[in-house]
């Protein structure tokens, strides 16, 4: 009888243990590629669609409080031009992600008769 109430005794204080103990689920990642046209027809466009970005990141990250965000961009242009790619990789850092956002320009375009 005693051995019996001593396994009964264990396994309620070993129920109350779990069921008190906070089990969380493992935090969420996300992960977000931006890509953005840098060539010179974006001229007119692009800081519109640089201000979407940053919109459509800050929100990402107001929306998921919890989790893990990470965020990259890929720049493009023309082949012949300054670079064809321009890669920033994920980040968690959005401040980051904002500052590389900000120093992208549209590939000026060339007037007729304009020296190379």
């Amino acid at each position: 009888m005693l051995a019996q109430l001593a396994r009964t005794l264990f396994l309620a204080v070993i129920l109350a243990l779990f069921s008190s103990a906070s089990i969380s689920p493992a935090k969420p990642i996300v992960e977000v590629g931006f890509v953005l046209d840098t060539t010179g027809s974006m001229g007119p466009l692009i800081e519109g669609a640089k201000r979407k970005i940053w919109s459509i990141a800050t929100s990402i990250v107001d929306t998921n409080p919890d989790a893990e965000i990470r965020m990259g961009l890929v720049a493009y242009r023309d082949i012949g031009d300054e670079y064809v790619t321009k890669v920033f990789p994920l980040t968690t850092d959005i401040q980051d992600l904002y500052a590389n956002l900000l120093e992208l320009r549209a590939r000026r375009r060339r007037l007729a008769g304009e020296r190379q």
